[in-house]
């Protein structure tokens, strides 16, 4: 049962990683698009746009591992 709960968490992390960086690049360029050239707002949208980045490729470097969880888990849950 630990099992399936660390499994759960761990897709449950993994989703709110991928929809935080999708975003936070969407608000970087949302914040880009405003036209506000404010010193505080550059730094906001170089911010958002770096981390975003890094989750997102981070995400997609480990997909396929996720996808294979995510099939597993199904299968577990069947049984």
């Amino acid at each position: 049962m630990e099992n399936h709960v660390e499994k759960e968490q761990s897709m449950a992390t993994k989703l709110a990683l991928s929809l935080t960086s999708v975003f936070l690049m969407f608000a970087g360029i949302l914040i880009a698009s405003i036209g506000i050239v404010d010193q505080v707002w550059e730094h906001t949208l170089g911010l958002c746009m770096v981390f975003g980045s890094i989750l997102l490729f981070d995400e997609i470097e480990h997909k396929s591992k996720f996808v294979k969880d995510i099939i597993d888990f199904i299968k577990d849950v069947k049984k």
